[in-house]
């Protein structure tokens, strides 16, 4: 497993060409998972919302808590997270392929009714806003997460 460091996934979303494929998302999705795997933050489960939790970084990151992850959408492996993905990323090769038709198959439809699109984006969309959560200047980083919102 790789060495991940908060710091390594703050320079990435820093970075402005950074997210130039939809390949690139998946590599920063894998990377906080591995860092949340890797370093074990506090997981606090909200009491108001059981299936919601925030992650609370170490003394280095300022104990910052992240935003509220809704743990029915939110993958908590880069296994998982890799597995979905995968099989986002074919059906998509599908619809550009079959176009409609690759919606109405029996395998589209079932897919589709998983709604593992909804994880696979939700998951992804959410480490680059942990990610954020993390830096100095909570304004800022909003700010500059938020460009990267428009890529979907």
């Amino acid at each position: 497993m790789t060495t991940v460091s908060m710091d390594d996934l703050q320079e990435s979303v820093r970075d402005k060409i950074a997210f130039n494929a939809l390949a690139d998302y998946l590599t920063i999705g894998r990377a906080f998972l591995t860092f949340i795997g890797m370093t074990s933050p506090t997981r606090i489960i909200s009491p108001s919302h059981p299936n919601h939790i925030f992650y609370q970084y170490s003394e280095s990151y300022g104990y910052k808590i992240t935003r509220p992850l809704n743990i029915d959408l939110f993958f908590e492996s880069s296994e998982a997270l890799e597995g979905a993905f995968a099989r986002f990323v074919s059906f998509l090769g599908d619809l550009h392929r079959h176009q409609t038709g690759a919606a109405q198959s029996e395998g589209g439809k079932r897919y589709l009714e998983s709604r593992e699109i909804n994880q696979v984006v939700y998951t992804i969309q959410q480490a680059v806003g942990c990610i954020g959560d993390s830096f100095e200047d909570a304004n800022q980083s909003r700010k500059r997460v938020g460009r990267y919102s428009r890529h979907w």
